[in-house]
């Protein structure tokens, strides 16, 4: 699930680092052109964040499963799976960026933080 820029029911203020930041719970991703510290916990699933330093517009996706089911019962987020999850995050960001160049994908383990 992606929420709009000033409405995410998961952005707070971070009094360690002095920035508004973005939560990003599994099933969920995130893609702004502001500067947000976009959080995420990871255990066994996979997060995916990526810049494009030119337009500055960066985002992240968590996902459970590398791909899923066509049929995704009721209250299921495609954002889950790992082929849709990237679709979705990269769509939202080449809205936010006229052009999709310059990005670089960043890898993350567990307790990493970076500014978008």
């Amino acid at each position: 699930m992606n929420h709009a820029e000033g409405m995410n029911s998961h952005q707070y203020y971070d009094k360690h680092f002095q920035i508004t930041a973005v939560k990003v719970f599994p099933g969920e991703f995130h893609a702004t052109n502001q500067s947000r510290l976009l959080v995420t916990l990871l255990g066994s699933c996979v997060a995916v964040c990526l810049s494009d330093r030119i337009s500055g517009v960066a985002g992240m996706n968590h996902f459970l499963l590398p791909e899923g089911s066509l049929d995704l019962g009721a209250g299921t987020s495609a954002a889950r799976f790992g082929v849709n999850a990237m679709e979705l995050l990269i769509t939202d960001m080449q809205k936010l960026a006229r052009c999709a160049t310059g990005w670089r994908p960043r890898y993350s383990a567990p307790a990493t933080c970076w500014t978008a």
